[in-house]
């Protein structure tokens, strides 16, 4: 399936949230009142609904494309259980991040002010923004999958799609139109391969 046709919109609808976040958590650091505790909480809080949204929607977009139709409970019961394993691993790596962050700050003899900026800033916010929503479209549309494969009899064939432009990466360059057995052992459920990777699968019979 293509891309989502709102995915830039899903990326900054998350991008805002954890902003927002990061916005609330730099002033409690300027302040002298932070917590990595209760951010790695607030962070996992503050990406759990975006992330059910957009795999919940992948997994209806790429069912219409196919054809079949999906249980809306059953779906809803997996995005769930997706988005909170997911939204726990992402809060615990931006808690770590943030801990190195603010001991390479405090060994550089940064301000408190000039770390925020920094370490709460917006082009963290849009980077998690974008990730997270690939993430999420990879991991909503393994449902889909797993119903036209249900209801045909017939198996699909991921495969690594770019944007095909100077904008992409290194990594992901090698992948483009090449099937699961070029990449699955790097990256098992597809992309994102990076930080800010936008790629996405398309499924095809085998």
């Amino acid at each position: 399936m293509p891309d989502l046709p709102n995915r830039q919109e899903r990326e900054k609808r998350l991008a805002a949230a954890i902003f927002l976040l990061l916005s609330r958590q730099g002033k409690a650091f300027t302040s002298g009142t932070f917590d990595l505790a209760s951010f790695e909480t607030a962070a996992a809080e503050a990406s759990y609904p975006e992330l059910i949204a957009t795999y919940e929607q992948a997994a209806r977009e790429l069912a219409k494309a196919q054809g079949t139709t999906l249980d809306a409970a059953t779906l809803r019961a997996q995005a769930e259980e997706w988005a909170d394993k997911t939204s726990q691993e992402l809060a615990a790596g931006m808690a770590d991040t943030t801990k190195q962050a603010i001991a390479d700050a405090k060994a550089g003899g940064a301000t408190l002010a000039a770390s925020a900026l920094t370490i709460f800033g917006r082009s963290r916010a849009d980077a998690i923004g974008a990730t997270e929503t690939t993430g999420a479209i990879s991991a909503g549309e393994q449902p889909a999958v797993a119903q036209y494969e249900i209801e045909t009899g017939n198996e699909l064939e991921p495969i690594w799609q770019t944007e095909e432009d100077d904008a992409v990466c290194p990594i992901c360059r090698p992948f483009d139109g090449k099937p699961s057995e070029f990449w699955s052992d790097d990256f098992p459920n597809g992309p994102p391969g990076h930080p800010n990777c936008r790629c996405w699968l398309e499924w095809e019979p085998v």
